[in-house]
């Protein structure tokens, strides 16, 4: 299946970028102290238990702090974008720009875009009076400072891109992560059409599935989003390729002709795929790819040796028994 791919769905963290994200820098955008912050940031990763690569970040820079009163939690969802805690009567947010309703979105929108356009990974930090109601945060909520990652990306990213467009093989970025972010690392591995990224944020089935037909690059893509583009790529008469490592990508593997999951990933992700890179490296698949084509055209052409023999045995056989 993999030697007839001819679109390939990757997502930004692990595939095109080395997973390995750090925290760059911490801003306030409050009368907060940084100290205040970094306190803010260790509550939520006690409370919330989170454990995935954004967290695994901010542990590795901050400390966790534990809280013995009483609280409660939002751990992080991929369709939320977010995850949150409330003590002493506050909520607290950590989360995507977009995701979080918050009252100052006009002046932090501006910096934010800013890092963004940089290639960074932007988180807010964000405030509310009031504890966490039925797992939503109270109404009115403040953004207090702005956490900045980076994250490297791989040295053969662009290569690997290459080699599927000079191959007949299209390649689609879907990650959860920003426009502008996405834009700027697209273009920096020669996606095509890195301009005409789309965010799916708050867009119904069907213009999903509209932009599957038109777009390379879709920012802020929920579980299901994934699983729409590929079923509306299947559905154009492509042989879809989907590579994925965390449990947001699970939907999508199962619809793909083709799913690849990283050794790196979770158990359920590798479970449900047809092929696992031990090495967790994209860089592999098109060795993959490429040998799965070998293996096809040297059956293609076996096949046409003995269909040949098979014709001639066939028109020998009658020939003399017509004699």
């Amino acid at each position: 299946m993999i030697a007839r791919v001819n679109v390939v769905c990757i997502d930004k963290t692990g595939t095109l970028t080395d997973g390995n994200m750090k925290v760059d820098n911490l801003v306030s955008c409050s009368s907060h102290s940084l100290d205040y912050l970094k306190k803010v940031i260790g509550y939520i990763l006690f409370v919330t238990k989170d454990d995935n690569l954004t967290a695994k970040a901010l542990k590795a820079k901050y400390s966790t702090y534990v809280i013995h009163d009483e609280y409660s939690a939002i751990p992080f969802e991929s369709a939320k974008k977010y995850s949150a805690a409330s003590f002493n009567k506050h909520s607290y947010a950590l989360g995507a720009y977009g995701f979080l309703k918050i009252d100052n979105s006009k002046d932090v929108k501006n910096k934010v875009e800013r890092y963004e356009r940089l290639g960074y990974r932007v988180l807010l930090i964000a405030e509310g009076k009031g504890d966490i109601k039925d797992n939503k945060l109270p109404n009115k909520m403040h953004a207090i400072g702005i956490i900045i990652f980076s994250e490297n990306v791989k040295a053969d990213a662009k290569d690997n891109i290459d080699w599927f467009k000079q191959n007949d093989a299209s390649v689609r970025l879907i990650s959860g992560d920003s426009v502008e972010s996405l834009k700027t690392i697209a273009a920096r591995v020669g996606i095509d059409k890195y301009k005409d990224a789309i965010s799916l944020e708050g867009l119904s089935d069907d213009e999903v599935r509209k932009a599957a037909r038109k777009c390379t690059i879709f920012a802020r893509v929920t579980p299901e989003q994934k699983k729409i583009i590929i079923s509306e790529l299947r559905k154009r008469g492509n042989t879809v390729a989907m590579i994925g490592d965390g449990v947001n990508d699970l939907l999508a593997l199962k619809a793909a002709d083709c799913s690849i999951a990283m050794a790196s990933g979770s158990d359920a992700v590798k479970a449900v795929s047809h092929l696992v890179s031990l090495d967790s490296n994209f860089s592999s698949l098109p060795r993959v790819v490429e040998e799965g084509r070998k293996v096809i055209n040297n059956l293609q052409r076996v096949c046409s040796i003995f269909l040949v023999k098979t014709l001639f045995a066939i028109f020998m056989s009658t020939l003399f028994l017509l004699e």
